[in-house]
């Protein structure tokens, strides 16, 4: 049985906790100490054993003897262990039967003395609650009392207070309503008295517009005349100087006549008179490059703007004096030695003759009276003996073969139209003609898209301002102008074909917006306030209105006209 008790059972002893008896903490110690004392016989034993069985395997009896003496003293010492646990658990018992005692009677007395003071201080927790509750009752009836007083009195004070407030409240209604009603009307007598001086500079100025209109194109039909007038004096002159030039030429041999002549190619009734070419004199072809370059300025200047132009300058201006240039010898004619053609009287050429000064003067002086006032000039010389004709036409000179094969007045017609079918080149009226034509069909464009842009203008000067009534920080953002591209556009393709106005709709509505902006910025650095605001950014419209959107109209059109 000795050998059934080890020490960690002794060390996990435990005995039944009493209040009195042996310190626990001393028991402790010495149940570990006897442990200590067990694991240390024990281990010794071990050793013995293990030294006996290497050192005496060979004397079993000695090792039996060691083994029994061994075990005698680990009997002794376990029976001297469990009495000693027997005294100190008889004792512990005795103890706790002890405790168990003392401490009923101790709970007993102690339960006893708690229910009689917690009676009495129930008792006076009580009545010292009734009490508080009482006070409490009373002192909160005052303080309701005191609180419906205070109550009435701010009530009274509130009363009268919104009285005189409701009352300052209504007279300052009253003098705002008053001090707005005399400011609108104001502003609309401004108003209605700028929109009616706008409307009668914008009246006088559309009179201006259709006057100078009205009076451009009297002046240009009156150009177009005095022009053809002037081309038909030329013409009529050149035939008068052809026909004295030929009376002048002396001829030099006459042929024997043939009995049958072309009556029609020469003076004599029954003959043809074949002259060698001489140096005559020609005049130099009028060219209308200055006329049309005057009626191109004041074709242009007819476009509509806010100042009033001149009135166009009515004064004749006086007409370049016609040169007079000599076309080279004509190498082609025919020679004494050719035979004339059958009924045909043949004169040989001879020595030409020396024109009359006098008489070719008095022709320019004559020249110069009948000419009209407009400035006619030329730069193109008269290539090859070229000569205008009656119509403004260029013709070849009739050479000897045209006179010999019998080609007269309807010859040189048929002659004159074959360049038309050969890309001949346009006679001066028709070049002015196109050229002055241009800026009237640009006008109406003009006018076309500077109405959609200014109904544009009108537009985002309305938003403009409903949004400075709503918003006194507003700043126009950038798709504030995108609203220009259509009339742009438009103008363009009606000039070009082609939409792409060369950036004038991006360039318009950037220029506008830097424009609001600033005003913006500057209105309110300045410290004005939103009307004064309002009406510097109605300025800026009004101002791009009148002029500016028309400047640009205008530009954009002759871009894209000399463009095209």
């Amino acid at each position: 049985m000795a050998d059934d008790v080890t020490p960690s059972e002794v060390r996990a002893r435990g005995f039944v906790v009493a209040r009195r008896g042996y310190d626990r903490i001393e028991v402790d110690r010495y149940l570990s100490s006897l442990a200590d004392e067990i694991e240390h016989l024990r281990g010794k034993l071990e050793k013995r054993s293990a030294k006996e069985l290497k050192v005496g395997l060979d004397d079993p009896e000695a090792l039996a003897l060691e083994l029994g003496a061994i075990g005698g003293e680990v009997a002794l010492i376990l029976e001297a262990a469990r009495t000693a646990a027997d005294g100190m658990r008889s004792r512990a018992a005795t103890d706790v039967d002890q405790w168990r005692t003392s401490a009923e009677h101790e709970t007993r007395t102690t339960l006893s003395e708690a229910t009689d003071q917690s009676q009495s201080m129930r008792a006076a927790a009580w009545n010292e609650g009734t009490s508080m509750i009482s006070s409490s009752l009373a002192e909160s009836d005052s303080l309701v009392d005191a609180a419906k007083e205070d109550a009435l009195f701010i009530r009274a004070e509130a009363e009268r207070e919104a009285i005189r407030l409701t009352g300052d409240a209504k007279r300052d209604r009253e003098e705002s309503i008053r001090t707005a009603r005399m400011e609108a009307e104001q502003l609309l007598e401004s108003a209605r008295s700028e929109s009616n001086g706008i409307l009668a500079a914008a009246s006088l100025q559309a009179e201006q517009a259709q006057e100078r209109a009205r009076a451009l194109e009297d002046r240009r039909a009156e150009l177009l005349s005095e022009l053809e007038a002037a081309r038909a004096s030329i013409g009529q002159l050149e035939e008068e100087i052809e026909s004295r030039k030929l009376e002048l030429e002396t001829p030099a041999t006459d042929l024997e006549p043939e009995p049958q002549a072309r009556s029609q190619h020469g003076s004599d009734s029954g003959s043809v008179r074949i002259v060698a070419p001489s140096k005559s004199l020609r005049l130099k072809p009028v060219d209308a490059e200055e006329l049309v370059a005057d009626v191109v300025a004041l074709r242009s200047s007819k476009t509509v703007t806010t100042e009033p132009e001149p009135t166009p300058d009515t004064t004749p201006v006086p007409i370049e004096t016609v040169a007079v240039i000599s076309p080279p010898h004509h190498e082609e004619a025919l020679s004494a030695h050719e035979e004339p053609s059958a009924g045909s009287e043949v004169v040989e050429a001879g020595e030409d003759p020396k024109p009359d000064d006098d008489d070719i003067g008095s022709l320019f002086a004559s020249l110069r009276d009948e000419a009209g006032d407009p400035e006619v000039t030329d730069k193109s010389s008269l290539q090859g003996g070229r000569a205008n004709t009656q119509a403004g036409g260029i013709r070849e000179p009739a050479s000897p073969e045209e006179v010999d094969s019998g080609k007269g007045a309807a010859g040189r017609e048929a002659v004159e139209e074959e360049p038309s079918a050969v890309g001949r080149q346009p006679s001066p009226e028709e070049a002015a003609d196109s050229v002055s034509d241009e800026p009237s069909v640009l006008i109406p464009l003009q006018n076309a898209a500077l109405k959609g842009i200014k109904r544009t203008l009108v537009d985002l000067q309305n938003d403009a301002l409903e949004h400075l009534r709503t918003d006194g920080d507003w700043v126009p953002g950038k798709a504030f102008t995108n609203r220009f591209k259509a009339p742009f556009a438009d103008l363009a393709e009606q000039i070009t074909g082609a939409k792409d106005d060369g950036g004038a709709a991006k360039e318009f509505g950037t220029d506008l917006h830097e424009a609001v902006t600033e005003s913006l910025a500057k209105g309110r650095e300045s410290g004005a306030g939103d009307r004064q605001v309002a009406s510097l950014v109605s300025r800026v419209f009004r101002m791009w209105r009148a002029d500016e959107a028309e400047r640009r109209v205008v530009d954009a059109a002759e871009a894209l006209s000399s463009g095209s």
